[in-house]
């Protein structure tokens, strides 16, 4: 991370969300937005050209969903990690997601709160998710 600001992409389908991100996100001096897309297709594109830290990843976008998206975007560069954000309940989502490749998982109803803090720990090499979550990939993991 040069400079020590992590640079961010945002993947969501609905710009009113993008906006509430970078919002939020804007409130963090060492985070700068450096893209704003709206498909699956455009954040494996747009991942490559600008080189983010960190991509923040709805799951549900058009022309490419976001587990397919992280998936490519992680075989590309994994210096790049990707943070899933989305709507979905993490029982569906959470373990196809992590194996995809993401570091991280959150839900929108928790990213007023949480956002900075997952951007910061994905970027820095860290897993992020609720402790809930960490419950539930454990009993995952142990059932193989």
């Amino acid at each position: 991370m040069a400079g020590d600001v992590i640079r961010v992409l945002l993947a969501d389908d609905h710009a009113v969300v993008r906006a509430g991100l970078k919002s939020v996100l804007g409130a963090a001096r060492d985070i700068d937005v450096v893209g704003e897309v709206s498909t699956g297709r455009e954040a494996v594109e747009s991942a490559q050209r600008l080189k983010p830290d960190v991509v923040v990843m709805d799951l549900m976008m058009p022309e490419m969903n976001g587990t397919a998206a992280t998936k490519e975007i992680v075989a590309n560069d994994a210096s790049t990690r990707v943070l899933v954000l989305t709507m979905h309940a993490e029982d569906d989502y959470l373990v196809p997601s992590m194996e995809g490749g993401a570091s991280g998982f959150l839900m929108k109803t928790d990213a007023d709160k949480e956002l900075i803090n997952a951007v910061r720990a994905v970027a820095h090499g860290d897993v992020y998710v609720r402790p809930g979550a960490a419950r539930l990939l454990a009993k995952k993991l142990t059932a193989k």
